[in-house]
C-alpha cells in the first residue's frame, strides 16, 4: 500500500496538504482525475482549488493514520514548504502592513497608507449597505 500526500494549489500563500491512502497509485490518480475522489478533494475541486501529488510513502493504515494524527501535514510536503520559502523571502525583504479581519487576512501591503486606505474602503461599503 501506498500512502500520499496531496498538495492543493491554492492562491494563498499558505498552503494545505492531505494525506491519503490506496493500493494502485497510478489508478488512483487517474480516478481523482476523473473526479471520483475523496470528499475533501471533490469539495476543494468545486471550488475551483487543484491538487497536485505532492509525496509518497511506503506503508499502511497505520502510516497513513500517524500522519493525520500529527497534523501539518504541509510541513512535510515539499511543494508546501518551497512556497513558504518563496513567500517568506518576498515579504521579509521590506516592511509590510497586513490588514486582518476576524482572523482573517484582508490584505497586505508595503505601504501603510495602501492598509489605512484599503480599511477605510471597507468601512464605507459596509455603512452604504
Amino acid at each position: 500500500m501506498t500512502v500520499l500526500l496531496a498538495a492543493l494549489r491554492s492562491p494563498l500563500p499558505a498552503r494545505q496538504a492531505l494525506p491519503g491512502l490506496c493500493q494502485d497509485l497510478e489508478r488512483r490518480l487517474t480516478q481523482h482525475g476523473k473526479g471520483r475522489a475523496p470528499v475533501s478533494l471533490r469539495l476543494v475541486h468545486a471550488v475551483g482549488i487543484g491538487w497536485q501529488l505532492a509525496r509518497t510513502w511506503c506503508g499502511g493504515k497505520q502510516r497513513e493514520r500517524q500522519l493525520k494524527k500529527q497534523g501539518g501535514a504541509s510541513r512535510l510536503c515539499p511543494i508546501c514548504k518551497e512556497a513558504r520559502r518563496v513567500t517568506h523571502h518576498e515579504i521579509s525583504q521590506y516592511p509590510h502592513w497586513a490588514l486582518w479581519e476576524d482572523r482573517r487576512l484582508l490584505c497586505v501591503t508595503v505601504y501603510k497608507r495602501g492598509a489605512l486606505a484599503v480599511m477605510r474602503r471597507l468601512q464605507h461599503l459596509r455603512r452604504s449597505r
